[in-house]
């Protein structure tokens, strides 16, 4: 029997394999809720499974009863028993036979399981071409995005630039990213008020466009396709100082659950502060504290899920207008976030990508006043407000999220086909020039 119970051993490895990866593991390609008809197709499965058991229930049982029974003794055959008894037919089995037939049971069931994924594919395609009409392939879900960084560095003037940005390009029509009604309100009130700014001739840093928050903040955004709802997006705005934040903090439970499923982390950071500002003014506005803390988080370190860290550099004005001012803004971040760029390539889960932008376009850092120690701005003439690379942020993030949803289908429908088609030219939008640390293969 060794050699049957070697048998058994490795189909059950083979078992145990398998059902990790279709059901424990969701990195995994073949993760069954990965297929968009998973409900069906379980529900189908689990409707099979039951008929096969009640049809085969008298074996199932046998089988059960060798598994645990105690003893290894075969079962007495007719030509063993006494000549005064009748012949018995005898249809015990031992327990290694139960043991293979258990594996072998499993086994098939997996199998079964796999051919339904294929089958439930097929059938929902041909199902959306006789009936013209459009079954949800992918089903909507919410990604989950941490805007960090200093207090009053620009959250929310990042935020509302890029989603304005982006509603008012039209080169990719077919993807409509539309803010919920209460995250509409904040950004258009943030977006004005941006925009004031520019009747002043000189002044200093920004003043807090909404009222600085001391508690986490959601900004919640839809993605439609064809007026098919996608996605979701959550911009969670954290307050700087959560990374010292105690359990006894009322909303400790919520960060670190947030925490938890957050797949792209947004770091703003200020321009003057990373080039110009000593050390005092640059830990205070574009420190990468901030970022070392989320990326080496257990919480995210463990759970082995794809990050994307977009470093959004605000107040750019100065540094884009030139090659030797682009370069020089690149080569004090790569200096002074040295530390954070490490964490980035040394873990093959994670991205990142460094965005500066032009806040306004007309407004200049121009020198630091004596007295205040602070940065002076100049308002250019002449030079209409016109924000600049204010939609890569959320075309990075948009392509990024919409990636994670990639079925691993064998056979894809129509409109599934017509979404990743899309994506693909989404991703033609996003600026290729801009520096990339990490794995820039999670960004293809």
């Amino acid at each position: 029997m060794l050699s049957l119970n070697l048998l058994s051993l490795v189909i059950f490895l083979v078992d145990l394999v398998a059902i990790g990866l279709l059901f424990f593991i969701p990195n995994t390609p073949v993760f069954f809720k990965k297929d968009p008809h998973w409900k069906m197709t379980m529900l189908v499965f689990a409707f099979l499974i039951i008929w096969l058991g009640f049809l085969f229930s008298a074996e199932l049982l046998q089988t059960m009863k060798a598994i645990l029974s105690l003893s290894e003794t075969p079962p007495i055959t007719p030509s063993e028993s006494s000549p005064a008894s009748p012949p018995t037919k005898v249809s015990t089995i031992s327990r290694d036979q139960g043991l293979f037939s258990l594996s072998l049971i499993v086994l098939f069931s997996l199998v079964l399981c796999g051919g339904m994924r294929y089958a439930m594919g097929i059938i929902f395609s041909l199902v959306e071409k006789l009936t013209g009409s459009t079954i949800n392939v992918i089903p909507p879900q919410k990604v989950t995005i941490m805007l960090i960084g200093p207090e009053s560095v620009g959250k929310t003037s990042v935020l509302a630039t890029t989603y304005n940005a982006v509603a008012n390009d039209h080169s990719i029509k077919e993807f409509i990213v539309r803010p919920q009604q209460d995250t509409m309100r904040v950004l258009s009130d943030a977006y004005t008020k941006l925009h004031k700014v520019t009747e002043q001739p000189h002044f200093q840093d920004l003043k807090p466009l909404i009222e600085g928050n001391q508690v986490m903040a959601e900004r919640v955004f839809d993605v439609h396709l064809a007026e098919e709802l996608k996605l979701t997006l959550g911009f969670w705005d954290i307050p700087g100082g959560y990374m010292k934040i105690s359990e006894k903090h009322s909303e400790y439970k919520k960060f670190k659950e947030k925490l938890q499923e957050t797949v792209i982390f947004i770091n703003v950071l200020d321009a003057v502060a990373l080039i110009e500002g000593d050390k005092t003014y640059f830990d205070e506005r574009a420190t990468p504290e901030m970022a070392k803390f989320y990326l080496q988080e257990p919480l995210v370190v463990n759970s082995r899920r794809k990050v994307l860290v977009l470093f959004v550099v605000t107040k750019c004005e100065k540094w884009l207008k030139t090659e030797p001012g682009k370069k020089e803004l690149q080569e004090k971040f790569n200096s002074r976030y040295a530390d954070v760029i490490n964490l980035l390539n040394s873990n093959d889960n994670m991205a990142g990508v460094l965005i500066p932008i032009k806040t306004l376009g007309c407004v200049e850092f121009t020198y630091f006043d004596s007295t205040t120690k602070r940065p002076v701005f100049q308002r250019k003439p002449r030079i209409e407000c016109t924000p600049e690379f204010v939609d890569q942020p959320l075309r990075y993030a948009l392509s990024f999220a919409l990636s994670q949803l990639e079925s691993d289908k064998v056979v894809k429908s129509e409109s599934e086909q017509k979404f990743w088609n899309t994506l693909q030219k989404l991703k033609g939008t996003r600026d290729r020039h801009l520096a990339i640390y990490g794995n820039r293969d999670l960004l293809n």
